[in-house]
């Protein structure tokens, strides 16, 4: 998507590149920072093209301004139709509603391109996504081999997706070679043990700006382990902040959608009560090379898929 728009920008057109996370919009426009490209949120963007000051999303609480925010800035907030985008790509497809989608087609030009990357498999809400009406005459190119992951670990993650039967062979040897590694804990010893897993990556020659600790619990719960500024001695930052590519990122699992790192530790697995694997699917896939899970034991031996491996 990023080569997409930097082809398109090279070629003298306004380009406009949507996304769903806030996260991953920030990365993109470091990304693109040295072009003319436009990069959003499609629901933060919705509020700059209506000029308003949008209120801030408290943790927890679903929020009426951001979920009509779109449709507004679709009928109120475009310029005039000629001076629309002559390129509109979107990414994170899957995670658009209806109204995020009729704002990203109003604001290609009459004459633009409108290109679509998504992942169906990685959609969490399931009222939301690409359907056969949205994308009828669309021509579709289908990408079916992973190339981001380390094997073991894209095995874990389409075991998580259900698009495999567990190899437990190809598991265990991403195990013994430490591209997988699954900590179980107490109570009591949990974030001591994420301490010591990123003290591990960092020893092995990783960098801060290569890990990621991910929740699997949104920050709707205060016990999750993103409201700390800190694990043990070494600070942390959520992927929206400024300083993100310089530290440790430790936010949830859906705030870290559309982004990777080298490594990655999973946690908070007691805290979540729906769509595990789904959450586990999301998680997993952000890893590239090491993969960490850290959870209480008990957590741990009802996951079918992690029980057979310790």
């Amino acid at each position: 998507a990023i080569e997409a728009a930097l082809r398109e920008a090279r070629q003298g057109r306004r380009v406009l590149f949507l996304c769903y996370t806030e996260a991953l919009a920030a990365f993109l426009k470091e990304c693109l920072k040295e072009t003319a490209i436009r990069v959003g949120a499609i629901r933060n963007f919705a509020s700059k093209l209506l000029g308003e000051s949008a209120p801030e999303k408290l943790m927890g609480q679903s929020s009426t301004y951001w979920e009509g925010v779109s449709l507004r800035a679709a009928i109120d907030g475009l310029p005039n139709e000629d001076e629309r985008w002559e390129t509109v790509i979107v990414d994170e497809a899957q995670d658009f509603s209806g109204d995020d989608w009729e704002l990203a087609k109003e604001c290609v030009h009459p004459d633009g391109k409108f290109w679509v990357f998504g992942d169906q498999g990685q959609a969490f809400w399931p009222e939301r996504g690409l359907t056969e009406a949205m994308i009828r005459g669309f021509p579709k190119f289908n990408l079916m081999k992973p190339y981001r992951c380390h094997p073991a670990i894209q095995h874990l993650d389409e075991c998580y997706s259900g698009q495999c039967d567990l190899d437990k062979r190809l598991l265990q040897k991403g195990l013994k070679e430490g591209t997988i590694r699954i900590v179980t804990s107490s109570e009591g010893r949990l974030l001591k043990q994420i301490e010591k897993e990123i003290s591990r990556l960092l020893s092995g020659g990783l960098k801060v700006g290569d890990i990621a600790v991910l929740s699997l619990r949104g920050r709707g719960s205060k016990e999750g382990i993103t409201h700390r500024s800190h694990i043990g001695g070494h600070p942390i930052v959520l992927a929206t902040d400024p300083a993100a590519g310089e530290n440790i990122i430790c936010d949830t699992f859906l705030r870290f959608k559309g982004l990777e790192r080298p490594a990655v530790i999973i946690t908070d697995l007691r805290l979540v009560s729906n769509l595990y694997a789904k959450r586990m699917h999301i998680a997993v896939s952000r890893a590239l090379s090491l993969l960490r899970i850290v959870g209480l034991e008990s957590e741990i031996l009802k996951d079918d898929r992690l029980s057979g491996l310790l």
